[in-house]
């Protein structure tokens, strides 16, 4: 979660495929780990991890989601 509060620092609104891309290439994860799909078939483990960050993240007030699918960091955050 520290690196997606770290990207999100910079007090603009993202999207999630926004910041999947750019914390994969900050990360330096493959082309292959990046396209792991979940055993439901819908979404890459990758972009799943992400979704579940900004759900615990925003619980604890750290990030703010102004509109359906952005969001920003908050000032707790």
């Amino acid at each position: 979660m520290l690196p997606f509060l770290r990207l999100t620092a910079d007090g603009e609104e993202h999207s999630i495929p926004e910041v999947v891309t750019a914390l994969a290439d900050q990360m330096k994860i493959s082309a292959v780990d990046r396209d792991v799909i979940q055993p439901s078939g819908t979404q890459t483990t990758l972009y799943n991890r992400i979704a579940w960050a900004i759900t615990h993240l925003s619980k604890s007030l750290l990030i703010d989601k102004p509109s359906r699918g952005r969001f920003k960091i908050s000032a707790r955050g």
